[in-house]
């Protein structure tokens, strides 16, 4: 069973390749990882780095103000992504775009608009996700303790971990907080987020 039948319970668009969440020590760490994956598309006609919060998208900003790119690379929330942009960018079916998610929202019926997106688009789409062990989504299933057990295990702050396993308990925990959200009034960080909308932060 792939990461899309997991995920939707269904067959994965053959267009659509869905790889696990890139887990990261850190904050700095993961915004590094993100840059360091920019330059490691090789045959992508262009790159979307979407943001569910706009304090995330400052940073994915800063990135792409910070260098030059040898293809199309835009910033933008994901509750502005339209299918428009293979139109802008000229895709054709053959060509390959990269979707690069620096956040995950809380809520599952939200996040997965995200993936209903790719699947629209009327060219090849690879979907990668980065978080970090500071993100308050993924604090809420690991707790205090991995971080510390990670580094008695030698992962280096510029590494990250990567599991179908993963993404399935982000997936669990995002159906908790929705059952039990108030509602999904717009915050700009996750943090206001859950102070907005979650009973129990």
């Amino acid at each position: 069973m792939g990461l899309w039948d997991m995920l939707f319970g269904g067959g994965c668009p053959a267009s659509v390749d869905v790889s696990g969440d890139h887990i990261w020590m850190s904050h700095a760490a993961k915004f590094h990882g993100i840059g360091r994956q920019l330059t490691e598309t090789g045959d992508s006609a262009g790159v979307l780095l979407i943001a569910h919060f706009d304090e995330t998208l400052a940073q994915l900003d800063a990135i792409t103000a910070a260098d030059h790119f040898n293809v199309p690379v835009h910033a933008i929330l994901a509750q502005d992504l339209s299918t428009d942009i293979a139109i802008r960018w000229r895709m054709e079916q053959t060509a390959t775009i990269d979707l690069i998610v620096a956040d995950r929202h809380p809520l599952w019926s939200v996040d997965g608009e995200l993936l209903q997106f790719a699947g629209e688009l009327p060219c090849r789409c690879r979907v990668a996700y980065h978080q970090s062990l500071q993100d308050p989504l993924v604090k809420r299933f690991t707790g205090a303790w991995l971080e510390p057990m990670l580094e008695q295990m030698g992962m280096k702050a510029d590494e990250a971990i990567s599991s179908p396993l993963v993404s399935k308990r982000i997936k669990a925990m995002q159906k908790r907080i929705e059952a039990k959200a108030f509602g999904n009034h717009r915050a700009a960080s996750a943090t206001e987020w859950f102070e907005l909308n979650f009973p129990e932060s």
